[in-house]
């Protein structure tokens, strides 16, 4: 994107480049998740953080400022992978624990694969966002693609609203 080869990109992004523009879309929420195969499964919804502690965990390959406080918790990390695919995968394997989105795990634990440990204690939200060049760099169509996106995720998502556990 510095390098002028992209015009816009959408995600999170934990570093901030002062000569990039983030406008944020929305908040998505994490969810501690274990599979069926896991010895936690009957239990969920109530398990505790210093239970959950005690079992391997999945966790992100790159910094996520939003999770510090389980990632100090979580002495067990035995995996780390920098996607929720791969995440999922070793989540669904039975060996480890790991945070997913809710929209992301959402088809998963309705066919029972997997469950939240306990979604009102181990979540987190993070913020994604569409990031483009600052002006006078944006060409016209990224300007007008930008604005469409912007409105139509303000419209979709108020501001106090974040994509999480609403259906």
């Amino acid at each position: 994107m510095l390098k002028g080869d992209i015009d816009i990109a959408v995600g999170y992004f934990w570093h901030r480049t002062p000569t990039l523009d983030f406008m944020p879309l929305f908040r998505e929420r994490h969810l501690a998740y274990c599979a069926e195969a896991h010895p936690l499964f009957h239990r969920c919804g109530s398990i505790s953080l210093a239970e959950a502690a005690q079992h391997p965990w999945v966790w992100r390959s790159y910094p996520l400022p939003e999770a510090r406080r389980f990632f100090a918790s979580f002495g067990r990390m035995t995996a780390f992978a920098d996607n929720m695919e791969a995440i999922a995968m070793l989540v669904l394997s039975g060996h480890h624990l790991g945070f997913l989105p809710f929209h992301f795990a959402k088809p998963m634990a309705s066919d029972g694969l997997v469950a939240p440990l306990n979604p009102t204690t181990m979540h987190y939200d993070v913020e994604l966002h569409a990031v483009t060049r600052q002006p006078p760099a944006r060409n016209t169509i990224t300007t007008v693609f930008l604005e469409d996106l912007l409105a139509v995720h303000q419209a979709a998502n108020p501001p106090a609203r974040s994509i999480d556990q609403a259906s």
